[in-house]
């Protein structure tokens, strides 16, 4: 049965009506049309029934009349929607009454003082405060669209025919990842349930802040990702307007590479390059026993690729709102490393070998922006001969090599997860012609210690030697035959260069007796020079020297001492080839000496 009302008179006028509606022969078709604000004339006269009036009211809000006899007014009357009976009058009084199709019955049977005579009535509607409600927007299907940072305008509580409007829905569009608020406000006469934000085939999604205020209205906060979502105004009791404001801030950073939450759809990261994202945004939510649960941005995977040996870094800072973790995964999908701070800045640093290596940025809580920036710092030296790990593979070694120790290389599983292996030894095959003394230097890079050990042909251990500053002197006497050293990193990583002490490169001549009184470094002779020069250099005290040969561009090309030398007057003859025999090109080179604190530095040019 359809709610039912009428205006001016007490619940037993109602009564009465019903006991005397079977008394009154009116239909639709008999019905005469009245606008809202126009007035109209009638008789009582049962001969001519024309008390039914047809108003089509163009908006929500109240519909009334006034019937008026003589000097008499109030008359009663029913407001019916659709079929003029019994049950179907409308019990508001048409105060709350939607857009459509109404007609009113003026009842004079109801007070015999009345006279069954001519009477006027006067149509009246008053429309509510908010015009655009843009209905039906009952459910999902007919939701009326709407957009962030828009100012929406509604009504509740009104009737249409066949039922009451209690719920409104609004089509929300999302342009990107941000932070959303929508504040909703009832007007007189509406109370309302908080507005929901639903995507269109999800459960609810829960705020992130919530806030009623004692005027009935509601401010609530969201974390939303680029999408489309319903909104829904429901109203708790009355009728009336209301308003929906909504604030959309976008993220701070906007170039967010979505999908990139899986290994295999991970963005790219260059290497010593920079780059952002957002995490903590929900697209959605899903039910569970405790009610929805929304889903969040949780992570970014992002590819990382090294061509070389190297240390790499990877620094995440977030705004202040968001707190993130950082993960470092290889190819395989085995985590090498993570930090755990909770805090808004991330950084992770390790010694890798070249390869392809993952990042993952996890949210721990808030949402927001954040960049990633790789930063990559290569091996000191290029040219290292892997495999040589083992005393099968090892390189063949001839006046002096570089290698590089303790980056990482693989992962193997374990009963406790994933097992790190690093490359921490190098094996170098070394071949004496004569029997008599051998001295080998390795000089490492800061931040590694290298260990040499020397082998027979047979994989039998013959002597060690550790690190000292930096540098690890090796000295035996050894018989003709085949031999291996073993280069180890004992701690850290980095470069290193292996050098044969007895090595033809460079000829060493002692010129005097007579002591200096401080360190000097003389040019070479001749400057220019073909096929080969001799470098001249004083020391006052017994000292270890280095005097190192550079290309024009700072890369090593030969060691011509490495060791320790008398004090006097001291020549190197430097033949014009590298440390494995090859002869150079012709330019411009550097000659640095190193004794004790002393150092020094000049320039010679190799003529072709």
């Amino acid at each position: 049965m359809k709610n039912i009302a009428f205006s001016l008179i007490s619940l037993s006028l109602i009564f009465l009506l019903s006991a005397s509606s079977t008394r009154a022969q009116y239909t639709i078709d008999t019905a005469t049309p009245i606008n809202p604000g126009e007035s109209g004339g009638g008789t009582f006269d049962s001969e001519h029934p024309n008390y039914v009036w047809k108003v089509d009211l163009p908006h929500d809000g109240s519909l009334s009349a006034v019937i008026s006899q003589g000097d008499k007014s109030g008359q009663p009357y029913v407001i019916y929607d659709e079929a003029i009976s019994g049950d179907s009058w409308i019990e508001s009084g048409g105060e709350n009454l939607g857009a459509g199709t109404y007609y009113i019955v003026v009842k004079p049977f109801m007070f015999p003082t009345w006279q069954m005579d001519s009477y006027s009535i006067e149509c009246r509607a008053t429309p509510n405060l908010l015009p655009n409600d843009t209905e039906p927007n009952n459910d999902r299907e007919t939701a009326q669209e709407t957009g962030a940072g828009v100012k929406n305008e509604g009504h509740l509580g009104y009737y249409h025919v066949g039922a009451y409007d209690d719920v409104d829905w609004w089509t929300l569009h999302i342009p990107g990842d941000g932070m959303f608020q929508i504040s909703s406000k009832p007007g007189t006469g509406l109370s309302l349930l908080s507005p929901a934000i639903y995507t269109p085939d999800s459960p609810m999604i829960n705020p992130l802040e919530y806030e009623t205020k004692s005027d009935g209205s509601f401010v609530q906060t969201y974390a939303l990702a680029e999408g489309t979502y319903k909104i829904n105004a429901t109203k708790s009791r009355g009728y009336g307007s209301y308003t929906l404001d909504t604030v959309h801030q976008l993220a701070t950073l906007a170039n967010d590479r979505e999908p990139n939450d899986a290994m295999d759809s991970a963005d790219i990261l260059g290497l010593d390059d920079e780059s952002s994202g957002h995490l903590g945004h929900c697209s959605g939510s899903y039910s569970s026993i405790n009610g929805p649960v929304n889903t969040i941005d949780g992570n970014d995977w992002w590819g990382v690729s090294l061509d070389e040996d190297g240390e790499l870094t990877i620094d995440i800072r977030a705004e202040e709102k968001l707190e993130i973790y950082g993960y470092l995964y290889n190819e395989t999908g085995d985590m090498l490393k993570l930090n755990f701070n909770g805090d808004t800045d991330t950084k992770i640093t390790m010694p890798l070998g070249k390869g392809y290596y993952y990042v993952i940025a996890e949210r721990q809580r808030g949402y927001g922006s954040y960049t990633i920036k790789s930063e990559s710092i290569p091996a000191s030296l290029e040219s290292d001969p892997e495999p040589n790990a083992v005393r099968e593979d090892a390189s063949p070694f001839f006046n002096s090599a570089t290698g590089r120790l303790g980056y990482y290389i693989e992962s193997l599983p374990s009963a406790n997860g994933p097992y790190h292996i690093f490359d921490t030894e190098d094996f170098w095959k070394i071949s004496i012609a004569e029997d008599g003394p051998i001295g080998y230097s390795a000089v490492a890079e800061e931040g590694l210690d290298i260990a040499l050990h020397l082998y027979n042909a047979n994989g039998g251990w013959l002597k060690g030697a550790y690190s000292d500053g930096g540098r690890t002197a090796l000295t035996h006497t050894l018989s003709a035959g085949d031999y291996y050293i073993l280069a180890e990193a004992t701690s850290g990583f980095g470069s290193y260069t292996l050098i044969d002490n007895m090595a033809p490169t460079a000829v060493e001549n002692t010129g005097s007796d007579v002591v200096p009184k401080t360190f000097t470094l003389h040019p070479p002779t001749p400057n220019p020079f073909n096929p080969q020069t001799t470098i001249r250099y004083e020391l006052p005290t017994v000292s270890h020297v280095s005097l190192i040969i550079y290309d024009i561009n700072g890369r090593q090309v030969a060691i011509l001492k490495d060791g320790m030398s008398n004090a006097g007057l001291h020549e190197v003859l430097w033949n014009g080839r590298d440390d494995s025999g090859a002869p150079v090109g012709g330019g411009v080179y550097l000659y640095e000496l190193k004794a004790g604190n002393f150092s020094d530095r000049g320039k010679m040019t190799l003529l072709k």
